[in-house]
């Protein structure tokens, strides 16, 4: 559970700093709506409350995770997608936007190479028996090539001025 600070009962002693996190709940305060806005509604299911997060950070607020609260999630029930089969399309918009919103072309180009250095880290030490999380295996199908060819696309399409990289969804 993510909580934006002042929110009342909360013992920020036992909760931590939130910086960047996949937030399934979150509790806030009124005053923070009318401060920084909603919801971004050119999102998609996904990342809009990673924005809301910091741009209530940008605002001067403190996010912070709650590490007692306990939030029942219900993998899949919005989308149906419960086990790891390919990712629609939609979540690499959503994180697209997210990104190039929050940091423009160089951060999304950068989160890229990033998460490609570290996929490729990951599949090198497991093939020489040095660990890495099993579960780290279960990336969906075609995961690498949907997200750095639907980004490439995207800068492309950008740069010709055919779009724009977070655009709202009609």
């Amino acid at each position: 559970m993510v909580v934006i600070s002042g929110a009342p009962g909360i013992d920020e002693r036992r909760s931590d700093p939130l910086l960047h996190h996949r937030v399934r709940d979150f509790n806030t305060q009124r005053e923070v709506f009318e401060k920084i806005g909603g919801l971004d509604e050119g999102y998609f299911l996904y990342f809009e409350e990673v924005d809301f997060c910091r741009r209530a950070r940008r605002a001067g607020w403190t996010c912070w995770t709650v590490a007692d609260a306990r939030v029942v999630h219900r993998e899949g029930s919005s989308t149906g997608i419960r086990e790891a089969r390919r990712r629609p399309a939609y979540w690499f918009e959503s994180r697209r936007r997210y990104f190039t919103k929050a940091y423009g072309t160089l951060g999304l180009i950068a989160a890229d190479l990033l998460w490609t250095v570290g996929r490729a880290s990951y599949l090198a030490r497991r093939a020489v028996g040095l660990g890495g999380a099993p579960k780290l295996e279960q990336v969906p199908p075609r995961f690498a090539l949907d997200l750095l060819v639907g980004d490439a696309r995207a800068i492309v399409r950008n740069l010709r001025g055919d779009a724009t990289m977070h655009e709202k969804r009609a």
